[in-house]
Parts: structure tokens; C-alpha cells; sequence
């Protein structure tokens, strides 16, 4: 037998949860909106640009006609220059622009010879004014391989290599000698008489 207070109270409590909304005033559950967490973009790793590697000094004792300084190799001279090859160029037969205005143009080679060019890097390691590179004209020569001799084809020092530098400031440029078509070189001397240093060109 079902007790009669039993089930008033079971619709009562109906009652009141039906009438819980509008007792809260009619409110509507809110479901908060996800944050959105921008992503910060990873910053592209730097570009590193590598330092050339110095000319590796040549050996105590290299510089001499039967010793010379290896191709590539560097030299100090006069307590002033420290001279590399860094290039050769030995047939070439076309007019030589040694600056970007045309003041320094060669012209073609006479009938019969070609330029040879010797490219060197010299680097000013002496403190004080500027220095101006002194191996050119009547300072500068090839030698070929039966011991013919070729001066600078050029008065002065033409081109970068004549220009003024600072202390460790390094110069770099071609030192052009005139040759016969079938003729080659092997030797670079920069200097004269006993002060004179060979370089190897191969």
C-alpha cells in the first residue's frame, strides 16, 4: 500500500525542479569559447658567411730560384708585403682594362705575342700611412723554363695592385707580361739583384 505523504513529496520535489529555471530567471547555460594560442613562427637560423681562409705562409727558407714558394703560398717582403699567387691567366689576346673607365687599356697584343697575367694578393703588414705595392714595372718578371726572361709589359704597377692600402689592407690584381704565342712561364720574381723572391706559377 503506497503511504500517501511518501508521494507528495516525490511531486513536490518535481515541481520545484521545473520551476528552477524560471526561478533563476530564465538564464541560459554560456559555454565559454576555446582560447585560440597564435603560434609564433621560428625565426629562420642566420646565414653565416664564412671568412677566407688565409694563404698558408710559406716555409722558412722558400723564395729562392731553386726553392720557390709554392703555388698558393705566402711570402712577406721587405717587412712590408706578404705577397701570394693566387691565379694565372697565360694565353690571353685580347685588350687588358685594367680600370672601369678605360684609362688603363692595353690594347691587344702586338702580332705574334699574347698577355700572360700573373694575379697576386698582397696584404700591406706594416704600421704606419698607407703603402703602395712596389712590384712592377722593371721590379716584376717571369721566367720560362729554359730561362728566357719577361718583364712587366705595363709602366707601374697597373690596375687594383697600384692603389694605396692601409695596414692590413690587401690588394688584388693581375701583373700583365707580354710573351711570344709559343712561349709559356713557371717562375715569378718580384724584385731584383739580391733582394729578388721567386714564385712558383704551377
Amino acid at each position: 500500500m503506497r503511504r500517501p505523504y511518501l508521494l507528495a513529496a516525490l511531486l513536490g520535489s518535481a515541481v520545484a525542479l521545473a520551476a528552477l529555471p524560471t526561478a533563476c530567471g530564465g538564464a541560459k547555460v554560456v559555454t565559454p569559447s576555446p582560447t585560440v594560442i597564435a603560434e609564433t613562427p621560428t625565426p629562420a637560423p642566420a646565414t653565416v658567411t664564412p671568412t677566407p681562409a688565409a694563404s698558408p705562409t710559406a716555409t722558412a727558407g722558400a723564395g729562392s730560384r731553386e726553392n720557390p714558394v709554392p703555388f698558393g703560398q705566402s711570402l712577406l717582403l721587405s717587412s712590408t708585403w706578404k705577397v701570394t699567387v693566387i691565379d694565372v691567366e697565360p694565353d690571353v689576346r685580347t685588350s687588358l682594362d685594367f680600370d672601369e673607365d678605360g684609362r688603363e687599356d692595353s690594347g691587344p697584343p702586338s702580332a705574334g705575342q699574347k698577355h700572360f697575367l700573373v694575379f697576386l694578393r698582397a696584404t700591406n703588414v706594416s704600421a704606419g700611412s698607407p703603402g703602395t705595392f712596389p712590384y712592377g714595372f722593371e721590379q716584376a718578371f717571369v721566367l720560362g723554363p729554359e730561362g728566357a726572361l719577361y718583364g712587366v709589359s705595363w709602366p707601374g704597377v697597373p690596375g687594383p695592385l697600384g692603389d694605396e692600402t692601409l695596414e692590413g689592407g690587401s690588394l688584388e690584381g693581375p701583373l700583365p707580361f707580354a710573351l711570344p704565342e709559343d712561349a709559356t712561364a713557371n717562375i715569378l720574381m718580384l724584385g731584383r739583384d739580391n733582394e729578388a723572391r721567386f714564385f712558383s706559377l704551377e
